[in-house]
């Protein structure tokens, strides 16, 4: 699981490089993040990732979905953990 955190920083400077990505990886940086909240919240986060091949294939700008995932979990400092 730590190497989630170095994974994580690293994906997102590898995908800001190009204009367009697959949503395969922009999702697979969705799920390093959405671990790392897990460590932090325990049972309280679950998650699935659920796409069909074909729109894991398709090409997105990068750092798209992270945003979304984020406004739905936002760290912040006066959460409980």
């Amino acid at each position: 699981m730590l190497d989630a955190f170095t994974e994580l920083p690293a994906g997102n400077l590898t995908s800001m490089r190009a204009e367009l990505v697959p949503l395969d990886a922009e999702l697979a940086l969705v799920g390093l993040y959405l671990r790392l909240m897990q460590l932090r919240m325990g049972e309280r986060l679950t998650f699935s990732i659920d796409t069909t091949a074909d729109a894991r294939a398709e090409l997105v700008p990068p750092l798209l979905p992270q945003p979304l995932v984020e406004e739905c979990h936002p760290p912040r400092s006066g959460m409980q953990s």
